[in-house]
């Protein structure tokens, strides 16, 4: 039997939260159903909006000097959109749906109900954005940084760079070398 999406939520968050937090928090949440090449988000447009996928596979890319760079792959059990969940403001990047999708969404400002209400669903959503902000953090850092010794790190050369990220850089800031 397939989970429920509070089960997923629960997964993904702390399978020691209790059910009903994560049934609590769930319930809160707004589903969205899209279709494959659905714009979700739009790089620049202004939003507050946390996205959890339950289904169905999206890429958060950029567009530098007219190429597109596809930044991530966001598939089931991921979120999207933590940046402006924690910050509102501008997109970072536009998210495309790859594939026919379901997500749950929550706006920023209902933090707070969830922070008075279940502190501990707060404290693991909280946390499990900062595993993933980690997680993207040290997979861009490994595309930007060069290790020159066993406590020194220098910019990657362009020839040097790894994946979208040292493609980025490559075009924004030119040849490179040590910054």
């Amino acid at each position: 039997m397939p989970m429920t999406p509070s089960e997923r939520l629960r997964a993904r968050l702390d399978p020691t939260l209790a059910t009903a937090d994560a049934e609590w928090l769930a319930a809160r949440m707004t589903e969205r159903r899209g279709s494959a090449g659905d714009v979700v988000v739009r790089r620049g447009e202004w939003g507050d909006t946390l996205t959890f996928v339950l289904d169905g596979e999206l890429c958060a890319r950029v567009d530098v000097d007219g190429a597109q760079l596809d930044l991530a792959r966001i598939g089931p059990g991921h979120w999207f959109g933590e940046l402006q969940f924690i910050e509102p403001g501008p997109a970072s990047a536009t998210v495309v749906a790859l594939t026919d999708f379901v997500a749950l969404q929550t706006r920023s400002d209902e933090i707070d109900e969830l922070l008075a209400d279940r502190p501990q669903a707060a404290a693991a959503l909280i946390r499990a954005l900062l595993v993933e902000m980690c997680e993207r953090l040290a997979t861009t850092s490994a595309g930007v940084l060069e290790r020159t010794s066993s406590t020194e790190y220098k910019i990657a050369t362009p020839e040097h760079r790894k994946g979208w990220m040292g493609e980025l850089l490559s075009r924004l800031f030119g040849g490179g070398g040590q910054r």
